[in-house]
């Protein structure tokens, strides 16, 4: 027999004795899990016994980060919807982030929420805190807030259409923000460093126009908007990674400031990618729920939602760019973290890793770097486009997974 032919042979064999190998190493696993998970028995019950226990957990925390594996499960919108309408009946939840832009997007202005989001299953979130809030006094309402600076036309729509700001900007500030306001009906402008200059000036002189005014709290809605027109400028047109990084950074900043306007004993929930929530650094970044976590601390449980296989609401930039009904690539890397969850007696559960009593043999897989399933709201074929090598106890405090999903739905007429 040829030496190649001999040596092809022997890789396969061994290739298929680590998988068996792996099969067998993992039944520990799969035996402590099926004993420690909480089973996730429906989204619409009114039975809340599976929830209690996570209630729980989230009894004592200031800030809740409600991430998602895909911007497009249902099962994800779902799930959040359940937990945070527990939260705001039973634990005093009174703000709800989403990662969208936060100028412009409250209950009754939905228009600035990511596209993303425009989906049933939020607008029907978002109906029943409308409900919800009806009867209420005013510090016991429930608001919905955006975190993002991504756009920076909605920032400019919100200055210009505000009473105060049209009293307090002289002509030329006028002329600057409608002037690249225009640039945007084209496109995300391309600046240089050397091209934003002049509009990271006007933002100083709009501080110093408030400040002249009288308004010198940080915390005040007129210097955070000027804030947001400043984020806008410096994370256009930086690329992925170094965009991203100074996007997360911001969007923590956002994320306090909403909170500083909190009463105590209020709490909050950020719902974004879990790439922005976790406590980890994320692609060689400091995601946003690094910061986060400095901030609060103990205070700040990040929870990761994870998916197996089926479907989600995606697009594809190379052929039909509207969202539609998207197959997930096929679950077939066993490295990866969703691959042994799959094979978990229950098919949606949710892992405190945070457990005290948590089994060694959990503590130690969840200690060791896997590769978990992370998909934005884009289509990917191939499942090793979307697999990224995280070490699970670092990132998240609590992890819910789904075997099967489905996609959102687009907002029924």
């Amino acid at each position: 027999m040829p030496i190649i032919k001999r040596t092809v042979k022997l890789i396969l064999f061994l290739l298929t004795v680590v998988r068996v190998s792996s099969a067998q190493n993992i039944s520990p696993l799969l035996s402590a899990l099926n004993q420690q998970v909480t089973v996730i028995k429906s989204f619409d019950s009114e039975d809340d016994s599976d929830i209690l226990p996570i209630g729980k957990i989230l009894k004592d925390k200031t800030l809740i980060g409600l991430g998602e594996g895909t911007h497009g499960t249902r099962e994800f919108y779902l799930y959040k919807a359940r937990l945070i309408k527990y939260l705001i009946l039973h634990q005093n939840l009174k703000l709800v982030l989403f990662e969208s832009n936060m100028s412009g997007l409250d209950l009754y202005n939905q228009y600035s929420l990511f596209s993303i989001y425009r989906t049933q299953e939020i607008f029907d979130l978002i109906s029943w805190i409308k409900t919800y809030n009806q009867k209420r006094p005013e510090p016991e309402k429930v608001r919905i807030a955006g975190i993002d600076m991504h756009y920076t036309y909605f920032v400019i729509n919100e200055m210009l259409k505000s009473r105060y700001f049209l009293t307090i900007l002289n002509p030329e500030q006028k002329r600057l923000l409608m002037g690249l306001n225009k640039l945007w009906e084209k496109g995300d402008p391309k600046l240089s460093k050397k091209e934003k200059q002049p509009y990271l000036n006007l933002a100083h002189s709009i501080y110093s126009a408030i400040h002249t005014n009288g308004i010198t709290d940080s915390n005040s809605i007129y210097q955070q908007q000027v804030r947001l027109f400043e984020q806008s400028i410096l994370f256009l047109n930086l690329g992925d990674i170094a965009g991203n990084e100074i996007r997360d950074k911001f969007m923590a900043e956002n994320v306090t400031w909403n909170l500083n306007r909190l009463a105590p004993h209020q709490k909050a929930v950020v719902w974004a990618h879990n790439g922005h929530i976790t406590k980890d650094r994320w692609r060689g970044y400091a995601a946003m729920g690094t910061y986060l976590k400095k901030t609060y601390k103990n205070n700040y449980y990040a929870i990761a939602l994870a998916f197996g296989e089926g479907y989600a609401r995606l697009w594809d930039p190379k052929g039909n760019t509207s969202f539609h009904k998207a197959l997930l690539p096929p679950l077939e890397n066993n490295n990866s973290m969703e691959y042994v969850f799959k094979q978990v007696r229950y098919p949606n559960f949710f892992l405190d890793m945070k457990e005290t009593a948590l089994n060694p043999v959990i503590k130690s897989y969840i200690s060791k770097r896997h590769e978990m399933r992370v998909l934005g709201a884009t289509f990917v074929s191939a499942e090793s486009q979307i697999n990224l090598s995280i070490k699970l106890k670092d990132a998240f405090d609590g992890i819910v997974f789904f075997r099967n999903t489905s996609n959102a739905w687009d907002i029924q007429n």
